[in-house]
């Protein structure tokens, strides 16, 4: 549900959620749960969560953060159900649901730009389109491959791949 449509939304469900307390899970990006709970008439049992664009091929990264309300078994399985799409991080805080939006929801779209500045890059030297797409999708996977594979912090791997007055640096 888009941001601007939760009221609607909200009022087609609000009967179900006063007589049978179910688990509300939010993808209403910057809609906080007091406001969700306000539109539910009161209903708390509400986790928001924040899946990136990823998702949609299993391999996204979700934020999620629970209200007081919500138990135990109602967190595992909202973890449970967006872990289906890729990886999860619990926020103990809901200000930082919009630290994690800004990092990780909008973050593919930077990736994709910096891919799609690689590749102009490679053609306007002399690349064939196909190769220069290559070469940028691949360089970027297998650097993202290598930092959560390794563990190392990615300012020690740029720097290992940054040889003083070479021609990455």
């Amino acid at each position: 549900v888009k941001p601007q449509d939760l009221p609607t939304a909200a009022a087609q469900i609000a009967a179900a959620c006063a007589t049978r307390q179910p688990l509300i899970i939010s993808t209403a990006a910057g809609v906080r749960i007091r406001t969700i709970a306000a539109a539910l008439g009161g209903h708390s049992n509400i986790v928001r969560a924040m899946p990136n664009r990823p998702a949609l091929i299993g391999k996204g990264m979700t934020a999620l953060f629970a209200g007081p309300a919500t138990g135990a078994a109602d967190r595992d399985l909202a973890g449970h159900i967006l872990g289906a799409v890729g990886e999860i991080v619990w926020l103990q805080e809901e200000s930082q649901m919009d630290v994690a939006t800004a990092l990780s929801g909008s973050g593919p779209a930077y990736f994709f730009r910096l891919i799609e500045l690689l590749e102009q890059a490679g053609e306007r030297l002399g690349l064939p389109r196909e190769t220069a797409r290559k070469l940028a999708v691949e360089t970027a996977h297998g650097a993202g491959c290598m930092a959560r594979e390794t563990g190392i912090d990615p300012a020690i791997l740029r720097a290992e791949v940054t040889s003083p007055g070479g021609t990455t640096a």
